[in-house]
């Protein structure tokens, strides 16, 4: 028996295990009998092809493909929601200068993550997507792939092990934890390029939520001048630790904000009861649904479209950047907007949730 017969055998055997156990033997021998009367041309490529369709079709108990890709649809859908969401209230909080105001969208996303589960892994792609294609580099030097990815990756398995735990408080201190190391594995290059001293890396995430001026540390630029990647700007005399933590901020606000929700269901303390729908016509019922998801569709689309241009963004004027960056007061992140496909995108984005919300309605 040759390589070919011996994998298309094994993934043959691996389909038959899926299904229950009445039918999996029967079925098992089925396939395999058919699998070796399988000649002419092309014996070894439709031997493969015909195993590998086994392997990737559904068993009669699980869901069908078109199941599975609206289902991580509509999970995509809210991950990349939950991001802008968290993006704009800490774009919100950052711009006026108050991030006290990140303590009220925190409880806000725990009340909608009590609501709505979310996936772990398609976050972590939302807020990598975000934080990529959000802030240019010449504004934010430390911002590259080789910074927001293993922030994320380390985010990513924080989160996912703090959900295994089964106390709050456990939930609670590992999710903490996950922030402050992810910080930290998204900061190392810019604490290496910039000379900020190791020890300090706990702090930086609490930093990057609080107003500059709180501590500084590290190498002094006493003529205010900075030309770090593409930024070439000049302002007063400011010292490491103040880049370090404005560039963290890009990311702590969003991160924070997520972990909230996606901790929610395992921090709640019992079930949330859901509404029973009133006993309504069925043709009536799916009539106001229909207009009532239309409704709200447009109604999200044309207010993501009048509100995501006017949100507070890092500005044109490198100098004015420079010196909202040392106060840690700088907005950043939704510069794709100005384009007119990002700003599709988000107006899109805003309607297919809005009609989601519809739909989770009673009656």
């Amino acid at each position: 028996m040759g390589p070919v017969d011996r994998v298309a055998r094994a993934a043959v055997r691996a389909a038959a295990r899926r299904w229950p156990d009445d039918l999996a033997p029967t079925l098992r021998d089925e396939w395999l009998a058919e699998l070796a009367a399988v000649a002419g041309p092309r014996r070894a490529y439709r031997k493969l092809a015909f195993a590998a369709s086994l392997a990737v079709s559904p068993a009669v108990d699980e869901p069908s493909w078109r199941e599975r890709a609206g289902a991580v649809g509509r999970a995509a859908a809210v991950a990349a929601g939950v991001t802008l969401l968290a993006a704009v209230a800490t774009n919100v909080a950052r711009g006026s200068g108050a991030p006290a105001l990140l303590l009220p969208a925190v409880a806000g996303l725990i009340v909608a993550g009590r609501r709505v589960r979310g996936s772990v892994a398609l976050v972590g792609v939302a807020l990598f997507a975000f934080l990529f294609a959000g802030n240019p580099v010449p504004m934010m030097p430390f911002l590259g792939a080789a910074d927001i990815a293993p922030l994320i990756a380390v985010w990513v398995a924080g989160i996912a092990l703090a959900l295994r735990l089964r106390r709050r408080w456990a939930v609670a201190a590992a999710g903490l934890v996950t922030l402050d190391l992810a910080t930290i594995a998204g900061s190392a290059h810019a604490a290496a390029v910039l000379g900020v001293p190791a020890w300090t890396a706990p702090a930086w995430f609490p930093l990057a939520l609080l107003p500059g001026d709180v501590v500084s540390f590290g190498p002094l630029f006493g003529d205010g001048t900075a030309a770090f990647g593409g930024l070439r700007a000049s302002g007063p005399a400011f010292h490491a630790s103040e880049i370090l933590a404005a560039n963290a901020a890009v990311s702590a606000g969003p991160l924070l904000l997520c972990t909230a929700f996606l901790l929610a269901p395992a921090l709640r303390r019992g079930p949330v009861p859901r509404p029973r729908p009133a006993a309504t016509s069925g043709v009536v019922r799916r009539l106001g649904t229909d207009a009532g998801r239309t409704l709200a569709g447009l109604s999200a689309a044309l207010v993501a479209l009048a509100v995501a241009p006017a949100l507070p963004t890092a500005g044109a004027d490198a100098d004015a950047a420079l010196r909202r960056m040392l106060d840690n007061s700088t907005a950043f992140g939704f510069g794709f907007v100005e384009h007119p496909a990002g700003l599709g995108a988000v107006a899109l984005l805003a309607a297919v949730l809005a009609m989601r919300a519809v739909d989770r309605r009673p009656g």
